[in-house]
């Protein structure tokens, strides 16, 4: 809500919900890129998953996340969000197999193969780089297996 009007009520919030077969309550409002659910309220930018959490089970301790049991962005069903840190939330994204690397990662120049193909290229960085249209130090980044350590 913008600045100015009365808090979001809870009967409000609830009218933008949607509940699918998975027990999913999706936010029907606005929607960031990635699909998480936000809105407006006293001037602020809200994410509706943590706004449930609040609704529903009470204040968000300092330095915990809401994180969604069932990935689905939208989601805002108090039983399919739990408390973590931002460790927590970076170890669940990995073991779910969500972490964008090597040419899954949209802005890449390089696929998995020349990833490859660099590791065993014996000339110096500045000469891969040149052939490839990268930056040496991308080339030293993937040798030094700071990079692409999936390959």
């Amino acid at each position: 809500m913008t600045s100015g009007r009365r808090p979001l009520s809870r009967e409000q919030f609830e009218q933008k919900i949607i509940k699918d077969a998975n027990g999913c309550w999706l936010w029907s409002g606005a929607k960031h890129v990635y699909g998480y659910g936000h809105l407006r309220k006293d001037g602020k930018l809200l994410k509706t998953h943590r706004v449930a959490w609040e609704m529903y089970r009470g204040a968000i301790p300092d330095g915990l996340c809401i994180l969604h049991k069932c990935d689905v962005p939208a989601c805002i069903n108090p039983d399919h969000l739990f408390l973590g840190t931002k460790t927590d939330n970076n170890r669940d994204r990995i073991a779910k197999g969500r972490t964008a690397f090597g040419e899954r990662i949209a802005t890449t120049k390089l696929t998995d193969d020349q990833a490859r193909a660099i590791l065993i290229d014996p000339r110096t960085h500045r000469a891969i780089a040149a052939d490839y249209g990268v930056a040496h130090t991308q080339i030293g980044r993937i040798k030094r297996r700071q990079g692409w350590r999936h390959v």
